[in-house]
C-alpha cells in the first residue's frame, strides 16, 4: 500500500508519518505544493498519468490542510493503517482511497470534494 501525504504546513508530522510508514512496510509518497495540480493517478504511480506541467506564469492551487491518500489499498490494509495512525496520535482530518472514480482527478479537486463532503455531515 502507498500512503501519499501533502503537507499543508507541518514538517513534524510528514516526518512521524513518513517514519511510520516505512516502519509498517508502506510506501510514502510526499507531495509537495507544486503538485496539488496533479492527477491523483500520476502522485499514485498508477499506469497512463504523467506529470502535467505547470506552466511558468501560474501558480498551483492551494491546498489548506494536510491529505492522506491510500493508493493499492484493501479492505484487509486500510483498517490496520487507520488504526495505526490513532494510536500513534497522527491526526489527518482528510483521508480518501484512491479509486477508479477520483484516480483522473487533480489532488486539489478531490482536496475540494472532501471538504464539500465533511461540510454536508457537519
Amino acid at each position: 500500500m502507498k500512503l501519499i501525504y501533502f503537507d499543508a504546513g507541518n514538517p513534524q508530522k510528514k516526518k512521524e508519518l513518513e517514519q511510520l510508514a516505512k516502519s509498517a512496510g508502506y510506501d510514502f509518497v510526499p507531495v509537495t505544493a507544486m503538485q496539488t495540480g496533479q492527477k491523483i493517478g500520476y502522485l499514485a504511480g498508477v499506469s497512463g498519468y504523467r506529470e502535467a506541467p505547470l506552466s511558468v506564469l501560474s501558480l498551483p492551487p492551494r491546498i489548506g490542510e494536510d491529505m492522506l491518500l491510500f493508493a493499492q489499498a484493501t479492505a484487509d490494509t486500510i483498517d490496520p493503517a487507520l488504526e495505526l495512525l490513532k494510536k500513534n496520535r497522527i491526526l489527518i482530518a482528510l483521508k480518501a482511497i484512491v479509486t477508479p472514480y477520483n484516480v483522473g482527478w487533480t489532488l486539489f479537486e478531490l482536496y475540494q470534494e472532501l471538504v464539500k463532503e465533511r461540510e454536508k455531515i457537519k
